[in-house]
């Protein structure tokens, strides 16, 4: 079992995580749902609908969700408690001061982790990590066979190639060229850009501040009879940032105390923030994101969610890659240092062609002409890869020319990439443009192209696209693209006021 210690504490720490991610999201829902039902009867227009609100109670819905906490900080606390134990046993030799220290390190964590109130990663840290940490010191030993010689080559060779190659090649590897070049040119790949769209707005919503949340509920009490004159103005306000003023104080996420001069933030009977009431009529958004700041609980859980997706769920993929591949060819019994070579070998193929997907990047001092010229000859050859460099090179104007070319483009293709960054040009050019353009894309079966569609209608400044945004809203299932058409509705000056 200790040859294979790595993937035993991976498997185990997946179940765990997953347990508790499930459970997490899945709370997170119900909660949700309940907010939605409310919201609704108080004829609110809400984000998302009641077409989502059986996958809200559904446990599928929450172990898919679940899966974003597991693939981020449950993969970053299974390496950080393979590392740490590796080090106390292999290099200190089980020193006690140093298992002291990281006792001190692990409580600063939790309070970092709920200092502005219970934060769910406490269940992370609280019950999975130690859980790793015993698992992994127990069926650890001191004198464990080594499947790898030479490790540090072995290790660092494909990342300095695949570094090499990216700047050589003057190419980038990013998320969004991923999902671009990589997903969406594939059926597979449409498949898990459709379910990541579709199941991650259920783990964000957890860990968003309240500025960034869809909605939220607010509760204004006033008792003195000189306050009543800034009623409607305080909940003008609220509405204009998405704090839906309710009847029901023990339903609201706030409740604003309004006792001229001042108004209260409160939370839970406490009070979180105090203002001016004209300084909040004037600063209404800067109130409001201090008030966020100070009732975010989910700040430590995010970096550590970040610094896991960006650096410690890459790194164990590529160690469990690498030692999964070494030990397959050991065991066919292939001499160690010709298997080095194979897995390198093969690793260095793989990121190479990965890279190589990825298209040139557009030269920076390229001139106006030069991206007119490039963008001409993409069109001719419908060389859409090109097409997508160059629309997304943000610094170059639109010309009358290239508008005219995308247009032509935009009706004629069928490439979900390619249309989703032609609607995205020519929303931001200053020529305008009929909206039957792009209302027809609100029925690509692609959710990004949709999205962007939303995107280009918020910015047309029409105010007769209001009725059209707000019955699509209503018929669509699709949380993500009914988020895109809520901020789209907002973008046209339209506000959610109770009916």
């Amino acid at each position: 079992m200790n040859n294979y210690r790595i993937f035993t504490v991976t498997i185990i720490g997946i179940c765990i995580s997953q347990i508790i991610a499930t459970f997490h999201v899945y709370m997170s829902n119900i909660e949700l749902a309940s907010q939605i039902q409310y919201l609704t009867d108080n004829n609110y227009l809400i984000v998302p609908n009641l077409h989502v609100l059986p996958q809200l109670q559904s446990i599928f819905t929450a172990f898919i969700g679940g899966l974003f906490f597991t693939g981020t900080i449950g993969l970053g606390i299974i390496s950080i408690t393979l590392f740490v134990t590796w080090f106390w046993i292999h290099i200190t030799q089980k020193n006690k001061i140093f298992l002291m220290i990281l006792f001190l390190q692990w409580a600063i964590a939790i309070y970092f982790a709920n200092r502005n109130g219970w934060c769910a990663f406490t269940l992370y840290l609280c019950i999975m990590l130690p859980a790793l940490c015993v698992i992994n010191i127990l069926i650890s030993k001191k004198n464990s066979i080594r499947l790898i010689p030479n490790p540090k080559l072995f290790w660092c060779l494909p990342v300095l190639l695949m570094i090499m190659t990216c700047y050589f090649t003057e190419r980038s590897v990013s998320f969004l060229s991923i999902r671009d070049y990589l997903l969406l040119s594939n059926d597979l790949g449409h498949k898990l850009n459709d379910l990541y769209y579709r199941y991650t707005l259920y783990p964000g919503e957890i860990i968003k501040p309240f500025a960034l949340k869809q909605q939220k509920t607010c509760y204004i009490h006033f008792e003195k009879n000189d306050a009543k004159r800034y009623i409607k103005a305080v909940e003008r306000k609220c509405i204009m940032y998405d704090y839906l003023p309710i009847p029901d104080k023990i339903m609201a996420n706030i409740v604003l105390e309004v006792d001229p001069p001042h108004i209260y933030f409160q939370v839970n009977g406490s009070v979180v923030v105090k203002s001016d009431i004209m300084n909040y009529l004037r600063e209404t958004k800067s109130v409001f994101s201090d008030f966020s700041e100070q009732t975010d609980v989910n700040e430590f859980f995010r970096m550590c969610i970040l610094l896991s997706l960006v650096i410690s769920a890459p790194i164990l993929f590529y160690i469990l890659m690498m030692q999964f591949m070494f030990g397959l060819l050991c065991l066919i019994r292939i001499p160690a240092i010709v298997s080095q070579f194979l897995v390198v070998g093969m690793i260095c193929i793989c990121f190479s062609l990965v890279i190589l997907q990825m298209p040139q990047k557009f030269p920076e001092n390229a001139t106006q002409n030069d991206w007119q010229s490039a963008f001409s000859k993409a069109y001719q050859e419908l060389d859409w890869r090109q097409a997508v460099v160059l629309l997304r090179s943000t610094k170059f104007t639109v010309t009358r020319n290239a508008h005219q070319q995308a247009l032509k483009w935009l009706q004629q293709t069928d490439h979900p990439v390619l249309k989703y960054w032609l609607i995205r040009y020519l929303s931001e050019s200053r020529i305008s443009i009929d909206n039957t353009v792009f209302l027809k894309y609100l029925s690509d079966p692609n959710v990004n192209v949709v999205c962007q569609t939303l995107y280009a209608l918020g910015r047309q400044r029409d105010r007769l696209l209001i009725s059209h945004i707000k019955d699509f809203i209503a018929d669509c299932p699709h949380w993500y693209v009914q988020m895109y058409a809520y901020r789209a509705l907002k973008r046209l000056g339209w506000r959610n006021f109770s009916d």
